[in-house]
């Protein structure tokens, strides 16, 4: 019975141990690569996306971008030595032009191109190779109001080389990376492939060209203006607006914005807001006053909406991306938004006109008062008469 007892302790061990087995080997990380031969070497290329705001009037940028390979280990060595028997590889180029046509993707526009092989080297042992893999911030000549927001993703890219006895050279038989820093600059999403057939590809740098919306970049990115009109009206009345916006959607982070206002007496204050909507701007404007937003990027939505005024009917109308917006009419103290628009290359502005509602003004006032004008009218035309009598007698 002892005997039994220990078969079934051992079994159970053995049923333990395999378990641990299978577990550990789910936890392993999978290596990208479908695996090369001699007269099939694996590769290593890296994609380049080059993207921007579609639909806002932007065209593709000439840019070049580089990328730098630095030597890491030589099977986890680092000395000189392990150095001097890595292959050196040299700077990787790819660049865009305005030729190049875009595929929209979402409400991005995007070109992507893909590197030469860097892993066809002249290797003269086997190993696992080591690099880091990064993208110099240059090669784009900024206009005025334009921005390119540089990949700032790391790789490590491996590369093992193997050794064909039959043909006596050394072969690349796997290829993979691992991203340590993500585009944005954050952690990185671990191992994948390096091989664009591989469905674990990983090894991709992504840039967004920006630009400031309006028709002269850096100005006039958006106006707001007011008029307020109609028999009845206040000219110096203070209307309450309620700006939001997000330039998520241009692929940059969000930023601080600020508009400039001018008052009817030519004063100025600012006004800020966060474009990514957690932080609204909130202001006022009089008749024949305005704000402008000088530096919106092209691409960012936005919305703006008027606070109702009692006796008051609101109307906009204006030019954004899509060109002219379709006007809006609200009712008499009711709240009026624009609606979601979008910044682009164009006149971005917006005017909101308030006029006061006449029907508020009772009819026949003016009939009603008639009688009494005709009387003062009387009294003013009698004492002309007099006073030309008087002056008659005093001249005898």
């Amino acid at each position: 019975m002892e005997r039994n007892r220990s078969k079934r302790r051992i079994s159970k061990i053995m049923a333990g141990m395999l378990t641990m087995l299978l577990c550990m080997t789910t936890s392993l990380p999978v290596w990208a690569g479908v695996g090369g031969t001699q007269g099939a070497p694996e590769k290593a290329q890296f994609t380049k996306t080059l993207q921007y705001a579609n639909g806002v009037g932007l065209t593709t940028p000439n840019v070049t971008f580089t990328f730098n390979f630095t030597k890491v280990s030589l099977d986890g060595l680092s000395t000189s030595a392990d150095f001097a028997a890595m292959p050196t590889i040299g700077s990787e180029t790819l660049s865009f032009s305005s030729t190049d046509a875009p595929t929209v993707v979402g409400s991005m526009n995007q070109i992507t191109k893909t590197s030469n092989d860097v892993a066809a080297q002249a290797w003269t042992s086997t190993g696992v190779y080591e690099y880091q893999v990064t993208e110099t911030a240059s090669g784009f000549t900024a206009a005025t109001g334009e921005t390119m927001n540089y990949s700032q993703a790391q790789y490590t890219l491996y590369v093992v080389v193997s050794y064909d006895s039959a043909t006596s050279s050394y072969f690349v038989e796997q290829a993979y990376t691992n991203q340590t820093v993500n585009n944005t600059g954050g952690t990185g999403s671990g191992k994948g492939g390096a091989n664009t057939v591989d469905g674990n590809y990983n090894f991709l740098f992504t840039n967004t060209y920006t630009k400031q919306g309006g028709t002269t970049a850096g100005t006039n990115a958006l106006k707001i203006t007011k008029t307020t009109t109609g028999t009845g009206s206040d000219q110096s009345k203070q209307f309450t607006y309620t700006l939001t916006a997000n330039d998520s959607v241009t692929g940059v982070a969000p930023a601080t914005y600020t508009g400039t206002i001018t008052r009817a007496d030519s004063t100025t204050s600012t006004v800020s807001l966060t474009a990514d909507g957690s932080t609204a701007a909130t202001f006022t404007l009089a008749d024949g006053e305005e704000v402008v937003f000088n530096t919106l990027p092209a691409g960012t939505t936005f919305s703006v909406e008027e606070t109702g005024a009692a006796s008051y009917i609101a109307t906009y109308s204006g030019t954004t991306a899509a060109g002219s917006i379709s006007s809006g009419t609200g009712t008499a103290g009711a709240d009026l938004s624009t609606g979601t628009q979008t910044i682009g290359t164009t006149n971005n502005e917006v005017n909101f006109t308030n006029t006061y509602d006449s029907s508020l003004i009772p009819t026949g006032v003016l009939s009603n008062i008639a009688p009494f004008l005709a009387l003062i009218a009387v009294a003013v035309l009698a004492f002309v008469a007099f006073a030309a009598a008087n002056r008659r007698k005093a001249s005898r």
